[in-house]
């Protein structure tokens, strides 16, 4: 997501629901999986966005701490 966005896209994501995968319509976000179960593995391939500090967020109700730091140089 672009910096700044987490508390924006964890609001919308629990509005969006299960049905979108937790995912909201939102242009912060770079990327996005769907959702995965204990024990599964999910791959994303995307553009990687302009250098700079972006963040991963888990939007799954609950997991606001499962967070991370994408740096693009």
């Amino acid at each position: 997501i672009n910096p700044g966005s987490q508390e924006e896209v964890n609001t919308q994501a629990m509005e969006a629901g299960a049905d979108a995968n937790f995912v909201p319509e939102n242009t912060n976000i770079i990327a996005a999986t769907s959702l995965a179960n204990p024990g599964d593995e999910v791959t994303v391939t995307f553009t990687a966005p302009a250098a700079g500090t972006y963040q991963y967020i888990c939007t799954y109700p609950g997991h606001a701490s499962m967070k991370g730091i994408l740096v693009v140089n």
